[in-house]
C-alpha cells in the first residue's frame, strides 16, 4: 500500500469514530454554532505578521475554510486566535501555522464534514524547558536582500474565499459566499501584476537565508 493511501485510509477511520453532528434544521445550527469575534481573526483575510502573511500566499490557505469549520462543525477556533494577532516572527508562531496548514489540509481530504468537532482541541508542540527556543525572533535570520520581496509577496490579497458563516446570535455576522474572490488590479500605471524572477524565487522559497 503505498504511503499516500495509507495515510488517507488512516484519516478516515479517525473521522469514522468522532461523533458525526446530528442532522439538525438550519435554526438549530445557529444556535448551537461556535460564536467568535470576526475582527479578531481579520475576517479570515490575512495575518498581521508579515512573514505569515508571506507563507500563506506562498501555500495557498485557505483561511475561510477554518470559519467554515467554526460555523458548520462547531470547531472551537479560538485555538488558532493568538496566530492572527501575533506580531512577532517566532518559532512559535511557526510551528502554529504549520498545524493550522495541516489541519485545514485534512479538512479538504473531505474526511471532517458531517461531524460535531466542539471537543476537538488541537495540542500544540509543547517545548517544557526548551520555551525560550519558542519565542526566538526569527527575523534576524531573513536576509536583507529578500525583505523587499517577501513584502510584495505578504501585501498580495490572499487566494481565500469569503467563509459562508452562520450567524449565532450575540455572535457574528458575515456575508454568505463561497465565490473566489480575484486579486484587484493596481489602477496605477506605474506598477505591474507581473511577478518577477526574483519574487518567483521567493515564492518557492528558494532564496537563502544569511
Amino acid at each position: 500500500m503505498k504511503p499516500a493511501t495509507f495515510f488517507v485510509s488512516a484519516l478516515a477511520t479517525l473521522a469514522t469514530a468522532a461523533p458525526a453532528a446530528p442532522a439538525t434544521p438550519a435554526t438549530d445550527l445557529e444556535a448551537r454554532s461556535f460564536a467568535f469575534d470576526l475582527n479578531s481573526f481579520n475576517s479570515f483575510n490575512n495575518f498581521n505578521q508579515v512573514n505569515l502573511n508571506y507563507l500563506l500566499n506562498i501555500n495557498s490557505l485557505q483561511l475561510g475554510l477554518l470559519g467554515n469549520l467554526a460555523s458548520v462543525n462547531n470547531l472551537n477556533i479560538l485555538q488558532f486566535q493568538p496566530l492572527f494577532q501575533q506580531q512577532v516572527f517566532d518559532i512559535q508562531g511557526l510551528l502554529q501555522l504549520q498545524s493550522l496548514h495541516t489541519f485545514l489540509q485534512i479538512n479538504q481530504l473531505g474526511v471532517l464534514g458531517g461531524f460535531d468537532l466542539a471537543s476537538l482541541q488541537l495540542q500544540h508542540l509543547n517545548l517544557g524547558l526548551l520555551n525560550n527556543v519558542g519565542v526566538l525572533d526569527l527575523q534576524q535570520f531573513v536576509s536583507p536582500n529578500v525583505v523587499t520581496q517577501v513584502q510584495s509577496v505578504a501585501s498580495q490579497p490572499s487566494v481565500s474565499f469569503t467563509p459562508n458563516l452562520l450567524a449565532p446570535s450575540g455572535g457574528i455576522s458575515a456575508p454568505v459566499s463561497n465565490t473566489p474572490v480575484a486579486a484587484p488590479s493596481s489602477g496605477n500605471s506605474g506598477t505591474s501584476d507581473v511577478v518577477t524572477a526574483a519574487e518567483q524565487d521567493a515564492q518557492e522559497g528558494r532564496s537563502s537565508l544569511d
